[in-house]
C-alpha cells in the first residue's frame, strides 16, 4: 500500500488535484469580484483578510463621503454590500474547507466533501448488516426455544433484511430544510 503512495501516477495525479482546486479557488474569487464590480463594489485586500468597499467613478468612497450621501442611496449601497459580504465568506468557508480536506489527506476529494460521503457510506452498510444480524439471531435463538428450525430463522432473516432495506431508505431519504425528516 506505501509504495502506491509513492508512484510517479499518484504524484502526477495529487499534483493534477491540487491544480484543479487553485483554479477552482482562483475563479470563484474572479467571479465574485466580477460581480462586485458590476454592483459598484471593490473586493479589497487588507492585512486582516478581504473586505468590500462601495466604489463610484473607479474610486473607493470613503467613509465621509458615503455618509453624505442620501438615504435611499446609502441603504441600497449597505444592501449590497451585505448581499456580497455573504457570498464572499461563503466562497470563503468554502476554500478553507477544501484547503482543510486536501491538507488532512483527502486524497480524492469530490466536490470537497469526500470524507462525508464515506462517513455516510460506513454509516448505511452498518445499518444494513447490523438489521440482518439481529433478525438472524433473533430467528435463531426462536428457534432453538421452540423447537421450529429453520422457519422461524428464514422469517426473522427476511424481516431483518427488509429492516435493513428500510434503514438504507431512510438514511438516503432527502430530509426537509431544517435537516429534519421529510413530510
Amino acid at each position: 500500500m506505501p509504495a502506491a503512495f509513492e508512484s510517479e501516477d499518484y504524484r502526477t495525479r495529487l499534483q493534477m488535484m491540487h491544480k484543479r482546486l487553485e483554479e477552482e479557488r482562483e475563479g470563484t474569487m474572479r467571479k465574485i469580484q466580477e460581480e462586485a464590480r458590476s454592483r459598484g463594489i471593490a473586493v479589497v485586500r487588507t492585512p486582516i483578510g478581504l473586505a468590500l468597499a462601495p466604489v463610484k467613478d473607479g474610486e473607493i468612497v470613503e467613509p465621509d463621503a458615503f455618509n453624505r450621501l442620501p438615504e435611499e442611496e446609502r441603504a441600497r449601497i449597505q444592501g449590497q454590500l451585505g448581499e456580497m459580504q455573504e457570498r464572499l465568506q461563503a466562497a470563503l468557508r468554502k476554500q478553507e474547507e477544501d484547503r482543510r480536506e486536501q491538507k488532512s489527506g483527502g486524497v480524492l476529494p469530490v466536490g470537497g466533501s469526500f470524507g462525508r460521503a464515506m462517513s455516510v457510506g460506513f454509516t448505511v452498510l452498518s445499518e444494513f448488516i447490523a438489521a440482518i444480524l439481529v433478525g438472524a439471531v433473533i430467528g435463531w435463538q426462536a428457534d432453538v426455544w421452540l423447537g421450529t428450525k429453520p422457519w422461524l430463522l428464514v422469517l426473522f432473516l427476511g424481516l431483518g433484511v427488509a429492516a435493513g432495506f428500510w434503514n438504507v431508505f431512510r438514511l438516503s431519504a432527502p430530509k426537509g430544510p431544517r435537516g429534519g425528516e421529510r413530510n
